[in-house]
């Protein structure tokens, strides 16, 4: 049997564990997380939870918007980053 390596990119407790479907507004951690409207990937910077909310991001829209998030690293690679999002069963576009 093959041991189970861990990457550091993919939210503790194995890729699974955290790929949970929120809304974009719920958003509280860095990270990566797929849009589900789109496929994009978004990238989550710690600065966007700051105190300083001209830092934050806003998104309208008369739907809630539902993203994944597929790793703790905001700026995880996009091969891994694709490799993550298509293992969770997730429709890509980056």
């Amino acid at each position: 049997m093959a041991a189970q390596t861990k990457h550091d990119d993919v939210p503790q407790g194995g890729p699974k564990d955290q790929q949970v479907p929120l809304t974009f507004d719920a958003i509280r951690e860095p990270g990566a997380y797929v849009c589900h409207w789109s496929g994009h990937l978004l990238r989550v910077h710690r600065e966007v939870n700051t105190a300083d909310r001209s830092a934050r991001t806003s998104m309208v829209s008369n739907q809630k918007l539902y993203v994944t998030r597929i790793g703790n690293d905001p700026e995880i690679p996009l091969p891994r980053a694709r490799m993550v999002a298509r293992e969770a069963g997730l429709s890509i576009a980056f």
